[in-house]
């Protein structure tokens, strides 16, 4: 039954893999066919957490995230949010290095055709001026993906979930093909921020080899995470409401990182905050401004999935470097937080498309004696 159960939680991952690893891409999926897998993984769920044993507590942990997953979808008419939480919940049937593997080998195919299909012009190549902000503009390529920013992101979550992968057998080798990466992914894409955090990683990484790194990135693992969520929720709503030093700082704040924050602010003047989420339509925010691009993961995880749906995420996200820093799994503690950074300036937190760390909300649901996961 165990084994039975691992086998349908494989196929949980490909089918939600593949259902959104085409979404920001210039390659659409028929309805359909997206109906077809949407209901497909809904069964392997069901079946692999049913042939599955759970303790009083970890069954009520995982009923509570399933609750909090149907008010959201109710509300919202919105599948992402209950696969997230089927994610976190099915990890109870797999190990964490085996949902890491089956996820990086059907992203890397995925994007292997994405790549493969626009070289050969079967889709666009995409070249692009992107904003810089008060850098000016630079020539990117989306290589089949509908912004350079989207391919950046790709490549970036394969080299992350590879290092996941890696885990406590990361060596020098690991540590200069992920920087060559990094290079050419900014070379072809030309995606600072990618760039950025991809940097940091890196030097988590090396600074982890010494007892006095390890400790203050462990000590900062919760400063850095709750100050990351305050600065993405609190200043675009500066940026509207604020006047004098506030609203200069965040005017400033904008400017540093290409408008990010005056278009989150766009949608705290047009849309109402909710309690379970509702379904933000950006082609009204195309209609008034003429952009329709949020780029700021926290702020749309408000008005999407609403107070409570967006705050079970950061609690849960919580929980998961608490967890982590406990069991001192600092591998995946320093992606967990690269994501999170990633999520303050990048619509990435609600993407099935792009996170994979949904993954480790299971930490929320363990019993302190459970080693499944690990």
């Amino acid at each position: 039954m165990e084994r039975n159960s691992k086998i349908f939680a494989v196929f949980f991952f490909i089918l939600i893999e593949v259902m959104y690893g085409f979404e920001l891409t210039f390659i659409r999926i028929p309805n359909g066919i997206y109906t077809i897998l949407l209901y497909a993984s809904v069964f392997c769920f069901i079946c692999a957490v049913s042939m599955t044993k759970w303790t009083i507590s970890e069954a009520m942990r995982a009923i509570f995230m399933l609750i909090i997953a149907l008010a959201v979808y109710i509300s919202s008419k919105e599948s992402l949010y209950l696969l997230l939480m089927f994610a976190g919940i099915i990890m109870h049937c797999i190990n964490y290095k085996d949902a890491l593997i089956t996820i990086f080998i059907t992203r890397l195919f995925i994007l292997f055709w994405i790549i493969l299909l626009s070289l050969f012009n079967v889709i666009p190549i995409n070249e692009m001026s992107v904003s810089k902000g008060v850098s000016g503009f630079a020539v990117g390529y989306g290589l089949g993906f509908i912004h350079p920013n989207d391919l950046a992101q790709a490549i970036f979550i394969l080299c992350i979930i590879y290092l996941c992968i890696r885990r406590n057998k990361i060596d020098i080798k690991d540590k200069i093909l992920f920087f060559l990466v990094t290079v050419i992914n900014y070379s072809i894409t030309k995606s600072r921020t990618i760039f950025i955090i991809s940097i940091f990683i890196l030097f988590m990484l090396i600074i982890n080899n010494f007892n006095l790194g390890n400790k203050m990135l462990i000590y900062s693992a919760i400063p850095i995470y709750i100050v990351a969520v305050l600065i993405s929720l609190v200043i675009p709503y500066l940026y509207n409401e604020s006047t004098g030093i506030l609203r200069n700082i965040a005017f400033i704040a904008n400017g540093i990182l290409s408008g990010r924050f005056s278009n989150a602010s766009m949608l705290f003047q047009n849309f109402p905050v909710t309690l379970f989420g509702k379904i933000v339509n950006t082609d009204i925010l195309q209609s008034i401004y003429g952009y329709d691009v949020i780029d700021n993961g926290y702020v749309f995880l408000l008005f999407n999935y609403g107070i409570i749906g967006s705050l079970t995420i950061l609690i849960l996200y919580f929980y998961v470097i608490k967890k982590l820093i406990k069991r001192k799994e600092i591998v995946y503690l320093i992606m967990v937080l690269a994501f999170l950074l990633l999520g303050t300036m990048e619509n990435v937190i609600r993407s099935v498309a792009v996170n994979f760390t949904m993954i480790f909300w299971y930490e929320f649901i363990r019993d302190s004696k459970n080693n499944i996961g690990l």
